[in-house]
């Protein structure tokens, strides 16, 4: 399904072609990990993983960002400079939130941690999480075989070009939505297509046309305070989900798709 360049790239079309048109940024905020942006839409808020201690000389500013129309942010998400594409995805956020708050998608929608909402279905399964995520302690005693992906591995993971060799043997597949970032989800989701595959994170968009790819669920994160959240993102240079600032959301197709 995501076979050849133009199929990859085609999974970024998917994210664009629902942006507003005259949509515009309001506000933003760049944290240590984070960039956090908000629209003139009403809803309208987004994140996107981001390491401001690495921007390249002559990035964009907070004051170049503000004022700029989403849609022409959000074609940044193609771009091969990574703090360029998290102000991209951080921008088709925006837009998507904006859609949720109207009601504007259809898709079966729960609340809650991911990991904890589909824990039973990890039960006796093969299963990679692809990034290091927080708390799997009870994942990995549930699942029959767990392995832990990342670009930075810690004791016990597995470096992320692993995913080559184990992804097409796994039933059930969590992949870090900064995946989209650095341009490697398309591959990884080809690669899990024989699993239920989970986009797991703050910056994963709630796409519907992401699911033609072949992924069972978008887990992602709408944001229910910005200002708050931008002053916990300045302060803890985190995403604090034991605040109110944040709801975790995981939408799935139409029973009917």
């Amino acid at each position: 399904m995501l076979s050849g360049s133009k199929a990859k790239w085609g999974f970024y079309q998917s994210l664009l072609k629902t942006i507003s048109p005259k949509a515009r940024v309001i506000d933003c905020c760049k944290g240590q990990f984070w960039m956090l942006m908000k629209s003139d839409q009403e809803g309208g808020a987004g994140l996107a993983h981001f390491f401001s201690n690495q921007e390249p000389k002559g990035a964009l500013t907070i004051k170049d960002i503000k004022g700029q129309k989403l849609k022409d942010l959000a074609q940044l998400v193609k771009s091969w400079d990574f703090h360029e594409a998290s102000i991209g995805l951080a921008a088709i956020n925006c837009s998507m939130s904006a859609d949720y708050a109207a009601g504007k998608f259809a898709g079966n929608l729960t609340s809650g941690n991911a990991f904890e909402l589909f824990l039973k279905k990890v039960k006796n399964r093969k299963v990679a999480v692809i990034g290091h995520f927080p708390h799997l302690d009870k994942m990995t005693q549930t699942a029959k075989e767990l392995y832990i992906l990342e670009r930075s591995p810690q004791n016990g993971d597995l470096p992320d070009t692993a995913a080559e060799y184990i992804l097409p043997s796994r039933q059930m597949v969590f992949m870090t939505g900064s995946s989209i970032i650095n341009k490697s989800a398309p591959r990884l989701i080809e690669l899990s297509q024989g699993a239920e595959i989970y986009l797991v994170g703050p910056s994963v968009p709630l796409c519907p046309g992401l699911f033609k790819y072949g992924l069972t669920v978008l887990a992602g994160s709408i944001i229910s305070d910005y200002e708050a959240l931008a002053e916990n993102l300045k302060d803890k240079c985190a995403v604090d989900f034991n605040k109110k600032f944040t709801l975790q959301v995981n939408l799935s197709p139409p029973k009917s798709a």
